[in-house]
């Protein structure tokens, strides 16, 4: 029921923004317009993404990482952040030009704040520095890599390890030491996770992951 409202929903809002733009007589009151219908398409898509469905997870392989045998678990992209965050990034900008041109200034930094943050997404995507990811496992590391953080904990330091749903907890022994690298801005990248390994799109899950982190 929820999940219908929310597909009636975004059909209603790109009705009503077709219908102001047949009405709008201004540059900027077009650019409204088609935000509104932009919007109910961006509603869609994400009732579409979100359905229930089985996806098989991206199959483990072998590869080298910077000199190590590693097995490789990469995750998918499950959702439509590079979408969503494109369409209204673009969109900002043309609020941003044409707000600019026909009412005020002010909008340059209105719009044009949020157009550099959303358009961050899928052009940090593009340069490589923001993806999903995965995780590396090779005979002395771990390597966790997730939307522009990828952080190392050597397997020798690992204490315990306790597998859950959707991630894999990771305590360490007292002084063991974590390397992060950071790929991106903070304002885009993932917020820190060394001890919690997201494993929901992971072959095999947190159980797989911790068998192989097991010596």
């Amino acid at each position: 029921m929820v999940r219908a409202l929310g597909l009636l929903t975004g059909a209603v809002v790109i009705a009503i923004g077709i219908g102001l733009l047949t009405r709008a007589d201004t540059a900027f009151g077009m650019v409204w317009a088609v935000g509104m219908v932009l919007f109910g398409v961006i509603v869609v898509v994400s009732w579409l993404a979100h359905r229930p469905r089985t996806r098989a997870p991206l199959p483990a392989r072998d590869e080298t990482r910077d000199g190590e045998p590693a097995r490789f678990h990469p995750r998918r992209i499950s959702d439509p952040m590079l979408f969503i965050t494109g369409t209204l990034g673009a969109w900002c900008t043309v609020v941003a030009v044409v707000g600019a041109v026909e009412e005020s200034w002010l909008w340059l930094v209105l719009a044009g704040v949020p157009a550099v943050y959303l358009a961050g997404f899928p052009l940090l995507w593009a340069a490589g520095r923001l993806r999903p990811g995965g995780v590396w496992v090779t005979p002395t590391r771990v390597v966790d890599e997730h939307y522009g953080l990828r952080t190392e904990v050597a397997i020798a330091d690992v204490a315990a390890l306790s597998p859950r749903a959707q991630t894999l907890h990771v305590t360490l022994k007292a002084g063991a030491a974590v390397t992060e690298h950071r790929l991106t801005p903070k304002p885009w990248r993932a917020r820190s996770t060394a001890l919690e390994i997201q494993t929901k799109d992971l072959q095999g899950g947190s159980q797989q992951l911790a068998q192989e982190l097991t010596p």
